[in-house]
């Protein structure tokens, strides 16, 4: 499902979860008008009625000479009779039953144009540099993810809900997992296709990795291309460009450590009690009243009140009496007094921000990738003459769930030009050079 709202701006959303793309269908590029047909000298052997056969048998011109696979065949009145799936000098084996009557004898016409040459026409044919460009912004993929016996965020449009891990029928229970994950944490690598061609793929990818833990680690971006020609493809990737916030600004918290009127810290504890003593390798912490919470989970960096770091957190657990156990990695302890810190929790600002994402390719030579105009990737390629895949375009999503754009769509774009359109808050180039364009905004 894709949504398309108006609120202040005009925009295709793509709700979490959903499974929804834009398509440019490859065979409605195709038109075939009578006038643009002609007579091909293959003749029908035989009389042949309607939806009656995908094979028709032929003589007098050797067929091959005529027809290509994925030509359409025409009666010598000018109705479709059929797509070609093969052909041989004396037969045409159709993709589906003939869909006229035949009569033996009768001259089969085709297109002057062939039916490929239609086809590659638009979009399919260009085979020099272009730009491909899309304004965005991107929902997050993590949740709040969990510890122990934690759940994910439940109540948003724009972060999926993601339960605990430990759960035995996760996958089967909870639809955010069997979609995003598939039983394999497949959502902390999702890519969110922005376009989606056999030979092109144009993606953020989230970077938390299976190695990374998504408790507090809201999906970060990279910008992915993959490009295909001649059966070698090439990736290109830049560094994260869309990055989770852990220092707010102009937001009050009443435990929260200001440096000025910003915040990256708050107190977790006015009384943790560390056992096993200070400065010795993999000391425990134990938190009263469940002070954990939300806020510690594996991976978490725990800081004295002058901000010194005591340890990452490798779990908590939480104990009968109430309390919460904090098991540090092998770090070694700094000095602590009672008071302990974490850093505050960390926001996917960038929920609130559109992003202007560009691709450009060098015919020949290279690969550019560009966030709001900035260059954040380049690399040298060397492929043969690259053009899409004679099949469908979409937009919005790739093959599976694990390809699937989540987040607001305002424009796109591919053109026939080597440079970014220069303003970041839309898309323009010329009309002339416009290979498809789609527009949101009001």
């Amino acid at each position: 499902m894709v949504n398309v709202y108006i609120g202040n701006n005009y925009k295709l959303t793509f709700p979490i979860l959903c499974n929804g793309y834009l398509n440019i269908n490859y065979d409605e590029t195709v038109t075939h008008p009578s006038a643009a047909i002609e007579s091909s000298g293959v003749l029908v052997d035989g009389n042949i009625g309607s939806n009656s056969t995908k094979t028709i048998t032929v003589d007098t011109v050797d067929a091959t000479t005529k027809f290509s696979v994925g030509d359409t065949v025409y009666s010598n009145f000018g109705t479709t009779i059929g797509i070609v799936d093969a052909v041989t000098s004396t037969s045409i084996t159709l993709v589906a039953n003939n869909a006229g009557a035949l009569n033996n004898n009768e001259n089969l016409k085709k297109n002057i144009t062939t039916t490929k040459t239609l086809r590659d026409r638009p979009l399919w044919n260009h085979k020099d540099s272009f730009t491909l460009e899309a304004i965005v912004t991107p929902y997050d993929v993590n949740g709040l993810g969990n510890r122990t016996t934690g759940h994910g965020v439940l109540d948003s449009t724009k972060t999926p809900p993601y339960p605990n891990n430990s759960l035995s029928d996760r996958l089967t229970t909870y639809e955010s997992v069997s979609i995003l994950a598939a039983g394999t944490n497949a959502y902390r690598e999702q890519k969110m296709m922005l376009f989606y061609n056999t030979n092109l793929k144009f993606y953020l990818q989230n970077a938390t990795g299976t190695g990374g833990s998504s408790f507090n680690q809201p999906a970060e971006y990279k910008l992915v291309v993959e490009i295909t020609s001649g059966g070698v493809t090439k990736t290109i990737s830049s560094d994260i460009i869309i990055s989770a916030s852990s220092t707010l600004h102009n937001y009050y918290d009443e435990n929260g450590y200001y440096i000025n009127n910003t915040t990256s810290f708050t107190k977790l504890s006015s009384n943790a009690g560390i056992q096993n003593g200070v400065d010795s390798a993999g000391a425990n912490m134990t938190l009263q009243d469940g002070e954990a919470d939300a806020l510690v989970g594996k991976g978490t960096k725990i800081y004295d009140s002058n901000l010194n770091l005591i340890g990452e957190a490798l779990s908590v657990s939480a104990q009968g009496d109430n309390s919460d156990l904090v098991v540090f990695k092998e770090d070694r302890l700094t000095n602590v007094t009672s008071t302990v810190y974490v850093s505050q929790l960390k926001e996917a600002l960038y929920l609130e921000q559109t992003y202007k994402l560009s691709l450009v390719y060098f015919k020949g030579g290279s690969i550019e990738l560009y966030v709001n105009n900035e260059l954040v990737a380049k690399e040298k390629i060397t492929l043969d003459t690259f053009q899409l895949n004679e099949s469908d375009c979409q937009i919005g999503r790739g093959t599976t769930g694990q390809e699937q754009f989540y987040g607001e769509l305002y424009e796109i774009i591919y053109a026939k030009t080597t440079t970014p359109s220069p303003n970041i808050h839309t898309l323009t180039t010329g009309y002339s050079d416009t290979l498809f364009y789609y527009t949101f905004g009001g």
